[in-house]
C-alpha cells in the first residue's frame, strides 16, 4: 500500500480517535492512507479514508465543520481500517482545513474542502477614498468615493467616521453634511481586515451675500457745528459682510466719520453715501447745512445750537466787548429815566410792545424768555476768558459755536450793583406784592458770579435797570 506523508496545516483538537483494535506487537507494516485530500460537496456529504498500520494510530486533528463517522477494520487486512467523515452544511463560504493522523512518530495530513453557496472567500486587502482632501460650505453636503480592494472581496461592509460631528457628519451610506465652520477627518474602515482611509474635510462659513442698505434718515437739515448720526441698515439682517464705507460729496460742507457720525462745516448742501463692501449697495442722505450766523434788520445774531438764536452783543454795545445800555424792564423806548411800565398785569413781555428789543431793533428780536435763558447756562460749558483785555463769561453751545458775556452787573437806584457778575435778563417776571403792597413786578434774571455759580433772581423792576442781550 501506498504511504502518504502530508504536510501539517490544521487546528490540533487533541486525540480524536485512538485506534486500538491490533494486535500488541507491532509488526513491520508502513504507516500511510490511501488519500492526501478529500473534497465534500454539500452538508451531509461524507468521504472515506483507508488507514494503514502497524501500530497504533490516532486522528488527532480536524476542522470543526467535520464529523468522525464509522471507523471498519478491513476484512482482507487486520492492518487497514476504514474511516468514515461527515461534514455539516455549509449556506457560507468554501471552506478548507486538514485531518492529521498519526501513528508513532510519523504523521499524515490530509487536505479536505468543502464548497459554500457563497463561493471561495476573498479577503480584503486595503481600501481608499477620493477625494483624499474635501472643501465644502455650511450647509452643503457631498459624498466620498469609496475603492475595495481586491474587488471581489467576499465582504464589502465598512463603517464611517467623523471625528469632529459638530463640523461635519457621515452616515453610514457616505453622506458628509457639512454644519459649522472647521475642519474634521472622515475614516472609513472595513468590517473585514479593519482596514482603513481617511478623508480631511474643511467647511467653511456660508457666504449670506448683502441685497440692499437703507439709512434711517433721507434728509438732514442741519445747522453749523451740529453733529447728527446716520444709522444704517443691511438686509437680510443676517448678511456675512455688513462691513460698509461712508463719503461725503462736500467735505466743507458737511463731513461724515466711519460710524456715520455727520458734522456741519459750513453753510450748503452736501450728499452723504453709505457703500457696502460686499456688493457696493448704496443709500444716500441730503444735508443741508444752515448757517449759524446772520444778521436780522442790520443787526448779527449767532446759532449756538440752542432753540434761539443770540445776539453777540449786549443791545446798545458798539461791540462784543461793550457793556451796552443799562434798561428799564418793560421800557420799549430805552430812554425812560425812572421806571416805565405799564401793561395790566403782564408778567410776560417778550416780544410784545413792551419788549425794547422787539421795538427797537424790530423783525424777530426780541428779550429771550426765562426757558431761553435757563436753557443757555443749563446747556452751554462757561469758562472765563479774556478778549481785547478786557475779563468776558464764553458760553460754548451744542455746535461748538460759542458767545460772550461782559460783567456788567445791573444798576439799583441809580448805583452800580454786582459789576463784577454777568446779568442775563429775560422778558419774564413775577407778582411781589407780597415783598411789598407797591412793589408789583420782579423781573427773572440769571446772575453769573466770578466763580462760575450761576443763581436765578429777581429783583425789583421799578428800582433796578439791567443790560438787555436779545435774541431770535
Amino acid at each position: 500500500m501506498k504511504r502518504f506523508l502530508i504536510p501539517a496545516l490544521a487546528i490540533v483538537l487533541g486525540v480524536i480517535h485512538s485506534c486500538t483494535d491490533f494486535k500488541e506487537e507491532e509488526v513491520p507494516v508502513p504507516f500511510g492512507v490511501n488519500a492526501n485530500e478529500l473534497s465534500f460537496l454539500k452538508g451531509g456529504d461524507t468521504r472515506s479514508l483507508t488507514v494503514s498500520s502497524g501500530s497504533k494510530w490516532d486522528v488527532t486533528s480536524m476542522p470543526g465543520w467535520l464529523s468522525l463517522g464509522k471507523i471498519n477494520r478491513s476484512e482482507m487486512s487486520p492492518y487497514e481500517w476504514t474511516v468514515g467523515f461527515s461534514a455539516s452544511a455549509n449556506d457560507e463560504y468554501n471552506r478548507e482545513g486538514k485531518i492529521i493522523i498519526k501513528a508513532g512518530v510519523e504523521t499524515a495530513e490530509i487536505s479536505v474542502s468543502q464548497e459554500g453557496k457563497k463561493g471561495r472567500y476573498v479577503a480584503v486587502e486595503s481600501v481608499s477614498v477620493s477625494p483624499s482632501e474635501l472643501t465644502l460650505t455650511e450647509g452643503d453636503y457631498s459624498s466620498l468615493s469609496l475603492v475595495i480592494t481586491p474587488s471581489n472581496a467576499s465582504v464589502q461592509t465598512v463603517s464611517w467616521e467623523s471625528s469632529s460631528p459638530t463640523v461635519a457628519t457621515i452616515s453610514q451610506s457616505g453622506r458628509i453634511d457639512a454644519l459649522a465652520e472647521g475642519t474634521t477627518l472622515i475614516t472609513v474602515t472595513t468590517e473585514d481586515g479593519g482596514k482603513t482611509a481617511s478623508c480631511t474635510v474643511t467647511v467653511i462659513a456660508k457666504v449670506i451675500p448683502v441685497s440692499g442698505i437703507t439709512l434711517d434718515k433721507t434728509l438732514l437739515t442741519m445747522k453749523e457745528g451740529e453733529v447728527q448720526t446716520l444709522s444704517a441698515s443691511i438686509a437680510p439682517s443676517n448678511a456675512t459682510d455688513k462691513s460698509v464705507t461712508w463719503s461725503s460729496s462736500n467735505t466743507s460742507v458737511a463731513t461724515v466719520s466711519s460710524s456715520g457720525v455727520v458734522t456741519a462745516k459750513s453753510a450748503g448742501t452736501a450728499t452723504i453715501t453709505v457703500t457696502t463692501t460686499d456688493g457696493g449697495k448704496k443709500a444716500t442722505c441730503s444735508v443741508t447745512v444752515l448757517s449759524s450766523s446772520g444778521t436780522e434788520n442790520g443787526h448779527e445774531w449767532i446759532d449756538i445750537g440752542l432753540s434761539a438764536k443770540w445776539s453777540p452783543y449786549n443791545y446798545g454795545a458798539s461791540s462784543i466787548t461793550d457793556n451796552g445800555g443799562y434798561y428799564f424792564w418793560g421800557d420799549p423806548t430805552g430812554t425812560a429815566s425812572v421806571y416805565y411800565y405799564s401793561a395790566p398785569q403782564t408778567y410776560h413781555i417778550s416780544g410784545t410792545s413792551y419788549d425794547i428789543a422787539k421795538q427797537q431793533w424790530g423783525g424777530s428780536w426780541r428779550l429771550p424768555t426765562f426757558a431761553e435763558v435757563k436753557e443757555l447756562y443749563t446747556t452751554c460749558s462757561w469758562s472765563w476768558t479774556t478778549l481785547d483785555g478786557k475779563t468776558m463769561l464764553k458760553a460754548t453751545g451744542p455746535n461748538g459755536k460759542s458767545i460772550y458775556f461782559v460783567p456788567t452787573g445791573l444798576m439799583y437806584n441809580d448805583s452800580y450793583q454786582t459789576s463784577d457778575c454777568v446779568i442775563i435778563l429775560s422778558g419774564d417776571s413775577f407778582n411781589a406784592t407780597s415783598f411789598a403792597s407797591y412793589v408789583t413786578i420782579y423781573p427773572y434774571f440769571y446772575r453769573i458770579s466770578p466763580d462760575g455759580e450761576a443763581t436765578e433772581a429777581g429783583h425789583s423792576g421799578s428800582n433796578c435797570r439791567f443790560p438787555i442781550r436779545p435774541v431770535l
